[in-house]
């Protein structure tokens, strides 16, 4: 089995509207997984132009559906960040509601840490664990054959426990998944 992908790079929101458009014309199936290597805020994705977008803008700039039954996965650090002392910055579970029913979208996932991606480790054969996390999680998610298109909650039940795997043996990166069947809970 080879792992089938498809790479854009998008430095603009130009850019990315365009890819984004051509990605929501293909089935689920086809195309499962949203991968968004980006910088980030909490509730947004920085662009290498300088440009940012808020996710609860993302419905509204982007092509309709372009996440409709798929897993959004937000790399940046503190994308999905909440803070509880100020409501206005961060991205409550109201939030990530709000972004899978306008998108449709099966499930989004994220960091709310600094992940450290670049920075140097001193150690010549060692990943940042952000880079391990990430590699685990799309690994597994792949033998798990975990599939997000319909519904499927064989697929989310398997999706919780490999969270709660990564978030304990990844604390310091703050991994955070939402999925559709979590809505309107706390």
């Amino acid at each position: 089995h080879g792992v089938g992908y498809i790479h854009h790079v998008a430095a603009t929101m130009c850019e990315m509207r365009h890819w984004l458009d051509k990605l929501s014309k293909l089935t689920p199936t086809e195309c499962s997984i949203l991968y968004f290597a980006t910088h980030g805020s909490p509730g947004w994705i920085s662009l290498p132009d300088q440009n940012s977008v808020r996710l609860s803008d993302m419905p509204e700039r982007f092509p309709k559906d372009f996440a409709r039954q798929r897993l959004v996965h937000f790399s940046g650090c503190n994308v999905l960040r909440t803070d509880k002392q100020d409501k206005d910055c961060g991205v409550s579970n109201a939030d990530l509601d709000e972004f899978l029913d306008r998108t449709g979208a099966y499930a989004v996932s994220g960091f709310t840490e600094e992940v450290g991606w670049a920075e140097d480790t001193g150690l010549e054969d060692c990943s940042p664990p952000g880079v391990a996390l990430e590699f685990m999680y799309l690994s597994s998610i792949r033998a798990l054959e975990i599939k997000f298109a319909g519904r499927n909650p064989d697929s989310e039940d398997s999706l919780r426990p490999l969270a709660r795997r990564l978030q304990g043996r990844f604390k310091d990166c703050g991994f955070r998944l939402r999925t559709r069947r979590d809505r309107n809970t706390a």
